[in-house]
């Protein structure tokens, strides 16, 4: 397996994005961004970090299942929280995921959120990813009419997020890791045969914006843009769309810029050089 990665802070603040990648796991967090405070003292940054790595040392156990070694590794951070955050509070650190391994003749794979997995194989590619839309539409939908940076898009921002803390991790509403280990058994799970595997892209949201914001290619398009020139590239892309388009007038977003993460991997079969 042939690996390259590349993660960049959207502004000044800590990157909440995190990532692990090896020949035995690829694994991409994104931690959900924090519109109200969040009575924790780590913050979610290191949330994204912790989990990321605990997530990579269950799933390098190949008898959990990719559901199990979530499920482990949610346990794990929420044991790692300071004794003074309040991990009852709807504005806890969470975040969505995705992530592959090896395993035997299968490549396996878990997606909880919008980071998006694709994987290309002989009978074509699959792309993997789970949305919430619907929850907050309403409040999206009038935040788009104001430019980044107005206090009226903040407001409703604010709005649109107390509105995501009423339905998460709840049925009708979505699911994200937090603090509750079952909710790992809410996450996409699937496998491919590795054999036919030719390579495997995840990417959190800020870098997949490419594809689904600004429309300039698709899931294909990055994974060949990813083995030409890298990761580095499309977030690079990202950014100048980004700054050419600061006040996201012809790009209706919530933020001017998002943190971004992208992980390529090319694999071969078994015993192939």
């Amino acid at each position: 397996m042939r690996i390259t990665a590349a993660t960049d802070p959207g502004s000044a603040k800590p990157n909440e994005d995190a990532f692990i990648a090896s020949e035995h796991v690829l694994v991409v967090v994104d931690g959900a961004t924090a519109r109200t405070e969040t009575r924790c003292r780590e913050g979610v940054s290191v949330y994204a970090y912790r989990l990321a790595s605990a997530l990579a040392h269950h799933a390098a156990d190949r008898s959990k299942s990719m559901q199990d070694a979530l499920a482990a590794a949610i346990g794990d951070v929420t044991a790692m929280h300071d004794p003074a955050c309040d991990l009852t509070f709807d504005g806890t650190p969470c975040a969505v995921l995705a992530a592959a391994r090896p395993n035997g003749d299968l490549l396996e794979w878990i997606v909880l959120g919008d980071v998006t997995l694709a994987i290309d194989h002989d009978k074509g590619l699959d792309v993997h990813r789970v949305t919430h839309r619907h929850v907050g539409e309403r409040y999206r939908d009038e935040a788009d009419r104001y430019p980044i940076g107005d206090p009226r898009k903040a407001e409703v921002l604010l709005q649109m997020k107390q509105e995501e803390h009423a339905w998460r991790n709840r049925p009708g509403g979505y699911w994200v890791a937090s603090t509750d280990p079952t909710v790992a058994y809410q996450a996409l799970t699937g496998a491919v045969t590795l054999a036919d595997v030719t390579s495997v892209g995840i990417f959190s949201d800020g870098a997949a914006r490419l594809a689904d914001l600004f429309v300039e290619t698709d899931f294909d398009g990055l994974l060949a843009m990813a083995a030409k020139s890298g990761p580095t590239t499309i977030i690079d892309r990202v950014r100048a769309l980004e700054h050419a388009d600061p006040l996201g007038e012809r790009y209706p977003r919530n933020k001017r810029s998002d943190d971004a993460t992208a992980i390529y991997a090319t694999l071969s079969a078994p015993g192939a050089s």
